[in-house]
């Protein structure tokens, strides 16, 4: 279930368009209006995605980085409709761009372990959810999915931690 990465990536745009302005102006818009065209089109995906009409997301986000091809929630967002899609190596690719813009989105982490970890990569995984937590400690989406991965290579004890941490945090809400 991805409402958890949606959510917490529709709080970092909402928090990000606040601190940094988009790279030049198009078809004649002003920045300000542009920022708001971009956020609003970011925002129909992540809504389409979340309806699990994943083939119409996709489209708006491959709309937005034909343009911004740098735009870092984009290209997030774009894995995940990809990987909704069945398309892993895309989804990998298009989430790893978005840690390639910006190396301290802990939102982005998570879900591509999460990827590694559903393709029967659990060693991957293990690195981009230890990131994750780094980056935003006590995540629970991310504690559990690190979890996950330390059962899949047989760490019980690790794997048992995590969950346990995992509810507390959940249980904090």
């Amino acid at each position: 279930d991805w409402s958890e990465t949606l959510q917490a990536v529709a709080i970092d745009l909402k928090r990000r368009s606040h601190q940094r302005s988009l790279e030049g102006v198009s078809a004649g818009l002003g920045e300000d209006q542009e920022r708001l065209l971009l956020r609003e089109r970011v925002g129909r995906g992540a809504l389409l995605l979340q309806s699990r009409l994943a083939e119409k997301a996709k489209a708006i986000f491959s709309e937005i980085l034909a343009v911004r091809p740098n735009h870092v929630e984009a290209n997030l967002l774009l894995g995940l409709a990809e990987k909704a899609l069945q398309r892993p190596a895309e989804a990998e690719a298009a989430i790893s761009r978005a840690i390639q813009l910006e190396p301290l989105f802990a939102e982005a982490y998570n879900p591509r372990g999460a990827l590694f970890l559903e393709t029967g990569r659990p060693q991957d995984a293990l690195p981009d959810f230890r990131r994750a937590l780094e980056l935003h400690p006590g995540f629970p989406d991310a504690l559990s999915n690190l979890g996950s991965a330390f059962a899949a290579v047989r760490q019980f004890a690790e794997a048992i931690e995590c969950y346990q941490r995992a509810i507390a945090g959940f249980s904090g809400f």
